[in-house]
């Protein structure tokens, strides 16, 4: 229903301006409609009847420019930003910001120069879902530049040099710092930010991520980190979706170690949003995945396809559209991590192994394990740094 509605008020504000634009150029015009001009079709009733009006182009211009107008002060905006093979959003309600993830390293600085170009010089809160390095990189550097009021993160340690930066800059400028509960709210300018998952005990470093719905009056979008199916699952089993999601920010850059079916049609987003390097050489967002996104009545949004995608909304209603603002530092999509060589280990020490370009580690003795070439070899003395590095178990070997 709430779809619906949303979809009513937006017809009728565009009508009135349609109608108030038409009439005030036509009264004080003798000139006739153009045979070329363009027609704008509006399903304007419940059993889906269209309307064709048929404009100037002058007269769409001056539509485009009232809705730009109607949509230029809203209450709430929401920029994903192009950070490559990496995650990073900004959330503004009213006054209020919330940084959702830092990207990588090589990220931090162009996000901490938007920032301060944009004179954001607070943040009430520092998101992070897990850490890893795609998420964390620039989280230090932020954390040393910008005032931070609260740091929700997961209680996960991990020995890599990007991790014990955060941790230094957080107890140096001694930020407040909560890992969350399911079901914990944080108030936000107006909204709030509403934990869905935050599992500390998971060993798989990606199922510790905080799944955290943003809600604003009747707007909501889903940020959910790199959560697995695994994750999703406990939020299917305690939380009902019972409105439409309006965005959600699809799971570890489109992998296949998240998005079930089963989630996406519980989530029913009207928007998906994929943060991913081009042309990055894991081949994300996976094909099945996409396949998945096409059976949904969704529109996608890829930031390797049209950089930056933005939203603005004052709770009802609200807007989508791609921006020209690239924040990845690296350039060329995949954004090679430091984590996977900071746990990795020598050949003759390894217990498990796992490929550059896959999602799985392995056994030294597992089938699969024989099929990775040397070069793309990467070995781990322990599961637990494998798991740390970004990785999941093999279900054949079962590590």
């Amino acid at each position: 229903m709430k779809r619906r509605r949303k979809i009513i008020i937006f017809t009728v504000i565009f009508l009135l301006l349609l109608v108030c634009i038409v009439y005030a150029s036509r009264s004080t015009s003798n000139n006739d409609v153009a045979p070329n001009s363009p027609a704008i079709a509006i399903d304007t009733s419940d059993d889906n009847t269209i309307e064709t009006f048929t404009v100037t182009e002058d007269e769409l211009a001056e539509i485009n420019e009232s809705l730009d107008e109607t949509f230029s002060d809203m209450d709430t905006e929401i920029y994903f930003f192009d950070v490559g093979m990496a995650d990073c959003a900004l959330i503004r309600c009213n006054d209020e910001y919330a940084l959702m993830d830092c990207g990588n390293t090589a990220d931090g600085k162009l996000i901490l120069d938007y920032l301060n170009k944009n004179n954001i010089t607070k943040l009430k809160y520092l998101y992070l879902s897990h850490p890893h390095e795609d998420h964390i990189g620039g989280a230090a550097l932020i954390v040393n530049n910008i005032e931070i009021e609260t740091c929700l993160m997961p209680d996960k340690v991990v020995t890599t040099n990007v991790f014990e930066k955060l941790v230094d800059a957080l107890l140096d400028k001694n930020v407040e710092t909560i890992s969350p509960k399911a079901n914990d709210e944080f108030a936000l300018g107006g909204g709030k930010l509403k934990i869905l998952a935050c599992d500390n005990e998971n060993k798989e470093l990606n199922s510790t991520s905080i799944v955290a719905l943003f809600t604003y009056d009747e707007f909501d979008v889903l940020f959910t980190g790199d959560a697995t199916t695994e994750i999703e699952n406990q939020i299917l089993s305690w939380y009902d979706f019972d409105d439409d999601i309006e965005v959600l920010k699809l799971a570890h850059h489109g992998s296949k170690t998240s998005n079930s079916m089963k989630y996406l049609e519980a989530v029913n987003p009207e928007n998906i949003v994929i943060s991913v390097g081009r042309g990055n050489s894991y081949g994300l967002p996976k094909a099945e995945i996409i396949s998945r996104i096409n059976k949904l009545d969704t529109e996608l949004y890829r930031t390797d396809e049209g950089n930056t995608v933005y939203v603005t909304s004052d709770g009802s209603m609200y807007m989508m559209q791609y921006e020209d603002i690239i924040l990845d530092g690296d350039g060329d999509g995949n954004n090679v991590t430091d984590d996977l060589q900071l746990v990795s280990c020598s050949k003759e020490e390894a217990n498990f192994i796992a490929s550059e370009t896959g999602e799985k580690y392995h056994k030294l003795d597992c089938s699969y394990a024989k099929k990775i070439s040397e070069e793309k070899a990467i070995y781990f003395a322990t599961s637990e740094d494998a798991m740390n590095g970004g990785f999941e178990k093999c279900k054949t070997c079962n590590p």
